[in-house]
């Protein structure tokens, strides 16, 4: 009896310092915390808070925090994602994410990788700061990062616009997974690692200093190169937050130009897949003008401009009007207002001829190759991304 109490005590000592650790390390909002299953959960007071962490270490609950505070982070995370494939593109994700710890480490940042709850395949990436940094400036140094570094396009944490809780990341060395070897941090060799008795925290001025080492360019110099050698063919878009279910190969293809008839719809989608991506419109603007050049033939420059304004009248989330508290209804007719007013000023009905006509940049062009049905399937595909974004609390 006296030795179970020994060790209930030693265990109970050893979660309590994890806890410290974990609060200590990871930081963001404190009046609202991430709650297993991804359910977010008001605070109401700072001792509420602190035992979430106690419940995440002893294994009672698992958590997450909501990173961004007033517009800024002190964590980011890269999310490489198997989302339930074969063994053999769990082995690249793997190998993806220890060379993107690689690479981050050649440009003097430091970073720890965890594999997550899901196990082999799946792994995170975290980098951590020792100030507060804009979280658009981290997003987009690190978006860059791993488009032309690693030739991949995971999800990145913070993924939210400012102005709203966002998303919230689930912490790692759950105590409900730990046993099992998952949630914890793993070195070169995938050997799980004890959580660190110092953390190392990156210097505020890291992003540049990542940016400067592989030529990234900052958005704060409106230069973010988006043209077509930037998105390389058979590099994967992340499933959940753009636009394009298929992947940049469809975006590869549209940036090498298409021909008359086919110019307004490539340019709302190229449009629509940067607004996604939270570029913004000047930036959109002025590659999308570029872009136009390689068509045959090219659009006038205000044609440009009147689609590329047409998409960017929306949040990036989709469904909801700018500045607007409305959603659209949950009906055939909310679906039609939305999908109306995304791509109304391109399209029109003819009801005597019963056929959709397209502006082609000079006249209303009959839709003979399915352009309003994939525009169609946009417009659906915005609406999950609009209840994604519904805080629910």
């Amino acid at each position: 009896m006296l030795y179970s109490n020994y060790t209930g005590s030693i265990a109970h000592a050893k979660t309590e310092a994890l806890a410290s650790k974990l609060l200590a390390t990871f930081q963001g909002r404190t009046d609202r915390i991430l709650t297993d299953p991804h359910r977010s959960t008001p605070i109401r007071t700072h001792e509420e808070f602190v035992s979430y962490f106690a419940k995440h270490a002893s294994g009672e609950d698992r958590i997450g925090i909501y990173p961004v505070l007033e517009g800024r982070v002190k964590s980011a995370t890269i999310d490489f994602d198997s989302h339930g494939k074969d063994d053999a593109f769990k082995e690249r994700m793997q190998a993806k994410s220890l060379f993107c710890q690689q690479k981050l480490m050649e440009a003097g940042v430091s970073s720890y990788r965890e594999i997550s709850k899901s196990g082999f395949g799946n792994y995170h990436v975290w980098v951590l700061f020792d100030a507060w940094i804009d979280e658009g400036n981290v997003r987009w140094v690190l978006q860059s990062f791993c488009h032309h570094v690693l030739d991949c396009e995971p999800e990145i944490f913070p993924k939210e616009s400012k102005g709203s809780i966002g998303y919230g990341c689930m912490l790692p060395y759950s105590g409900r997974y730990t046993d099992k070897g998952l949630t914890l941090f793993i070195d070169e060799v995938q050997k799980p690692m004890s959580f660190p008795e110092s953390i190392v925290r990156n210097n505020a001025k890291v992003l540049e200093v990542l940016a400067a080492y592989y030529g990234l360019r900052r958005l704060e110099l409106e230069s973010f190169p988006l043209h077509r050698e930037n998105f390389p063919s058979g590099s994967v878009v992340a499933a959940s937050g753009n636009i394009l279910s298929n992947g940049s190969d469809r975006i590869s293809e549209l940036l090498k130009g298409v021909s008359e008839g086919e110019r307004n719809t490539a340019c709302a989608t190229l449009a629509g897949y940067y607004h996604k991506l939270d570029v913004p419109q000047d930036i959109v603007t002025e590659n999308l003008r570029s872009w136009n050049r390689s068509n045959n033939p090219p659009m006038d420059d205000s044609e440009v401009n009147r689609v590329i304004e047409s998409v960017f009248r929306y949040d990036n989330v989709g469904g909801m009007r700018t500045g607007a508290s409305q959603i659209y209804a949950r009906s055939d007719m909310g679906n039609a207002e939305r999908f109306i007013d995304a791509f109304g000023d391109m399209l029109r009905y003819n009801h005597d001829s019963s056929g959709w006509y397209v502006w082609n940049g000079k006249y209303w062009e009959l839709d003979s190759k399915g352009r309003v049905v994939e525009l169609a399937k946009e417009a659906v595909r915005r609406i999950y991304d609009e209840a994604r974004n519904i805080d629910d609390p």
